[in-house]
This record gives structure tokens, C-alpha cells and sequence, in this order.
């Protein structure tokens, strides 16, 4: 009993250092859990998946490398071209988002954009100016874009080429003996190459994605996750714990007060029963008493110790 006593406090000291650092490195989980969290409970509000991480080394970690070769269609001085859903004015990528690039024209002081149900109207300095869709009489299935005799714009669809006429604005159809110049995508010169390379790469991971493997541990790989899981599992431990060691505490200290209040609790007088009715010879007299209030007691009554 004596040795499990003697025990006790050091295995309490154990548990208390133990339950100390475990809590402090499960307090970086939590607090990597914590934000990642709240950041995915409000994706839409804070537009993570709209936006793009242009880290390079987050993006070599992820091995997410930028095509070798970059395709454009040249229009003017500027060139036109497009990775995933983005299209791109020479680098700086254009608002929204579309389907596939089929080229490019300027005409005067416009260029237009083709794609397989719409052009886009783009000033020369890569401003977008308006969408052109079927109500505004843009052939549908559009596959090409180019110039027809007199600097007119030709757009190509499985039913043949057709010309914008400016006067009054409508599309017609194309003798099949025109010659038109149709965009052809070629490579795209070597300094612009490099930049849009670099913003290609900027497309690929979304924020929401970087935050989700974050949460679950897949940042790291196969091990994250496991790693994750354990951490899940320290927390469970942490929580268990840490009620035991205030349920012990909570034992320890009722035990202290109960021992506290039988020591002040008063010894009864000489010649009074017992609250309880026992015999005041045997319990509570100042005879069967060593204390030393009792013999002040006697001194100070000589009837009690004469009586005694």
C-alpha cells in the first residue's frame, strides 16, 4: 500500500508532462485543421476556386510543369492564345471563362476573337468590349476565323464561309472562290513563350484544392494522410486524459475537505451526551483525551477535575 502510494505522485507527473507536450504539438494540427477548415466552410464566399496559386514551389512540389511548346494566333502587334479554359491577350489572361480558341483577326480598329459559338470583341489594347453570340446573327459552329477580300471579316462553319458586312451589319454567305486568309496557331515567339509559360502554370491549382489537401494531410502524400490520422487520434487520447487527470483532482480535493472538516470539528464538553449518544468516557472526555486544551480545561475547572 505504502510503495503504490509512493508511486502514485510519479506516475501522475508522467501523465501531467506527458498530457503537456502532447497538447502542444497536437496545437499546430489543430490549428492547420482549424483554418483550413473555416477557409473551405466559406469557399464560394471567399472565391477560392477562382483563385490560382502562382507559387513555383508549391507548383514543383505538386510536379505541375508548363507546356513545352505555346501556340497562339498572331493579330496585329499582339498574339492570342489559350491554356485550359483561360484565354490570354499576350500574357495577362481575359476575364472569364471559354471554350475552345479557333483564332484571331483585327479589323480596323478591332479584334475579334473566335470561339465555337461566339466571337469576342477586344480593343487593341486587350480590352473586351462585347460578346457576340447567335442573337447578334454570329453564324453558329464557328471552326475558323480569317480576312476576306477587302479586309473583311470571314468566319468558316460546316456550311460554309461567311463574310460581315459592315453596311448593314449582317453575315453573308461567301463565294466559294474567294480567298480568305484564315488564322493558323504557330508558335509563339520565345520572351512571350517564357511569360506564358509561367501564367499557364498560375492556371492550374486552385487555392480550394491546395486548401483541401492541406486539411487531409495529402499535401505530404500517402504518409500525410496517415499522419493525419494519428494526430485525429492523439487529440481522442489528449481529451481522455485530460478528464482523468480532473476527475483525480476533483477525488483529491473532496478527499482533503472531508479530512479538513473532521479536524475542526469541536470535542464535546465533559458531563454533555454525545451528539450521537455515545459514552463521553470513551469518546470526547478529557480523561480519555491526551490533548492539551483538555488539561487547560481542567486546570481552569476544578470541579471537572476533581470529577475526574
Amino acid at each position: 500500500m505504502t510503495k503504490r502510494r509512493r508511486e502514485a505522485p510519479g506516475a501522475r507527473r508522467i501523465l501531467s508532462h506527458w498530457h503537456r507536450y502532447a497538447g502542444l504539438t497536437a496545437l499546430v494540427f489543430v490549428i492547420i485543421v482549424t483554418g483550413t477548415g473555416l477557409m473551405l466552410n466559406h469557399t464560394q464566399e471567399l472565391g477560392l476556386a477562382q483563385r490560382h496559386i502562382g507559387s513555383d514551389l508549391v507548383l514543383d512540389w505538386y510536379g505541375i510543369e508548363a507546356p513545352s511548346r505555346v501556340l497562339g494566333y498572331r493579330a496585329g502587334e499582339h498574339w492570342i492564345s489559350q491554356h485550359n479554359d483561360r484565354i490570354f491577350f499576350d500574357d495577362r489572361p481575359l476575364a472569364g471563362r471559354y471554350g475552345r480558341l479557333l483564332g484571331a483577326r483585327v479589323v480596323e480598329d478591332a479584334l475579334y476573337v473566335a470561339l465555337p459559338e461566339r466571337l469576342l470583341v477586344l480593343t487593341l489594347r486587350g480590352e473586351l468590349i462585347e460578346r457576340l453570340g447567335g442573337t447578334e446573327g454570329v453564324p453558329s459552329n464557328l471552326t475558323a476565323l480569317g480576312l476576306a477580300p477587302g479586309g473583311r471579316l470571314a468566319a468558316a462553319t460546316p456550311a460554309g464561309a461567311q463574310v460581315l458586312e459592315e453596311t448593314p451589319l449582317a453575315w453573308h454567305a461567301l463565294p466559294t472562290h474567294a480567298r480568305v486568309r484564315w488564322a493558323r496557331a504557330v508558335a509563339v515567339p520565345s520572351p512571350l513563350r517564357g511569360k506564358l509559360q509561367s501564367a499557364f502554370r498560375g492556371q492550374v491549382l486552385s487555392t480550394e484544392r491546395l486548401a483541401l489537401d492541406v486539411h487531409t494531410g495529402r499535401l505530404l502524400g500517402w504518409w500525410g494522410v496517415y499522419l493525419f490520422d494519428a494526430m485525429a487520434l492523439l487529440l481522442a487520447l489528449l481529451a481522455a486524459s485530460g478528464f482523468w487527470m480532473w476527475f483525480r483532482q476533483r477525488l483529491a480535493r473532496s478527499r482533503t475537505r472531508r479530512l479538513s472538516r473532521n479536524r475542526r470539528r469541536p470535542l464535546p464538553e465533559a458531563g454533555v451526551p454525545h451528539p450521537r449518544g455515545a459514552d463521553p468516557s470513551a469518546r470526547g472526555s478529557c480523561s480519555a483525551s491526551p490533548l492539551p486544551r483538555c488539561a487547560d480545561r481542567s486546570d481552569a475547572d476544578p470541579t471537572a477535575a476533581d470529577r475526574a
